[in-house]
């Protein structure tokens, strides 16, 4: 008998603080280590010291596609140059080359505080607070996320740019050679004051070596209005080699140079061989709505576009001892699809 897994979403956060301390090469111990300051403040390619609060919040705009550097940022795609220096003195510099500042947070905002301190804001929550990610919350040079009250944090700043949201693939397993494959989709947030254009948005597979594959879909000449978010339809794939692949969220103003929004990491494995009997299973389902399975992979597909009547499916599975594993249901009107994997 094959074991059931269930679909799963894994999202970017989680992976953004291994991300960060790979492309500072690890971060060096903090201020409590107690060692000298040329062991704790290094330089970092931003010109703010790693993993610090002001390094972390810079990479995280960058990430972002937005250029951020210690003597300025992008502007609406223009650079204007200040300094922003210590944590404490990022709202104002921000004032000082027109972006807006307040105390109200949107999503790929910076948090500040006046005690020396800045983080990224993850989302906003309808509780009255902030999800906030961080380095050196306690001077060590750490990672750490948190919710937090709104009126606990002293301002704001509005980054005019796009803002990688909701970001989430398939988890295991995902098997080479498929014909449903995986499928994958994100959000992108417009933060700033004025609508923005890209000519092609991608969702691109590239290998461990970050050598690009393929692309899983491009969208063409999308605009993102102000204040907005545009999201990717379901983007479904598959691969034809087994291996460590990275879903790649791109943007390009231009079609040909492109910034990188994100990425998640996937593995794929090779299709199933030797054992290849069928689970014995009982599936009940409604009437109108077709069930599939793969071939090289024991899976079972559920599309319901052709009965838009249903207002709610659900999806049983049991296995040969009369043992339900899965139930689940969902509204039809929100998606038309949705699988398990036997494998």
């Amino acid at each position: 008998m094959k074991k059931l897994l269930i679909f799963l979403a894994l999202t970017v956060g989680l992976l953004a603080n291994a991300t960060y301390e790979s492309e500072m090469e690890g971060c060096p111990p903090g201020k409590t280590s107690g060692l000298p300051d040329n062991k704790v403040y290094i330089a970092d390619k931003f010109n703010f010291y790693k993993c610090e609060c002001t390094s972390y919040v810079a990479w995280k705009i960058t990430q972002n596609g937005i250029k951020f550097l210690n003597s300025g940022t992008e502007v609406n795609g223009v650079w204007k140059a200040t300094h922003f220096g210590n944590a404490n003195n990022w709202d104002n510099a921000a004032k000082s080359i027109g972006l807006s500042v307040d105390k109200t947070p949107k999503v790929g905002d910076i948090a500040v505080w006046e005690t020396m301190h800045v983080a990224y804001v993850e989302s906003v929550n309808n509780d009255g607070t902030v999800t906030i990610s961080e380095y050196n919350k306690n001077y060590d040079h750490k990672y750490t996320t948190r919710n937090i009250k709104i009126t606990a944090i002293d301002n704001f700043i509005h980054i005019q740019g796009i803002a990688l949201k909701d970001f989430w693939i398939k988890t295991a397993p995902i098997y080479a050679n498929t014909t449903n494959g995986f499928d994958a989709q994100f959000k992108l947030v417009n933060n700033g004051s004025t609508a923005i254009t890209y000519k092609k948005i991608a969702l691109s597979i590239h290998d461990s070596a970050k050598k690009y594959v393929k692309d899983m879909k491009i969208f063409d000449n999308v605009t993102i209005n102000a204040n907005s978010t545009w999201s990717s339809d379901f983007i479904q794939t598959n691969t034809s080699n087994a291996g460590s692949y990275y879903a790649i969220v791109k943007v390009s103003k231009d079609g040909t140079n492109w910034s990188e929004l994100g990425y998640n990491p996937f593995t794929v494995t090779a299709s199933a061989s030797g054992d290849t009997t069928k689970p014995t299973a009982s599936v009940s389902y409604l009437s109108g709505v077709s069930i599939k399975e793969g071939t090289s992979s024991i899976g079972a597909y559920l599309n319901a576009s052709d009965n838009k009547a249903l207002s709610t499916i659900t999806l049983q599975v049991a296995n040969s001892s009369g043992t339900q594993v899965v139930n689940q249901s969902w509204n039809n009107s929100s998606t038309s699809y949705i699988w398990v994997w036997i494998g």
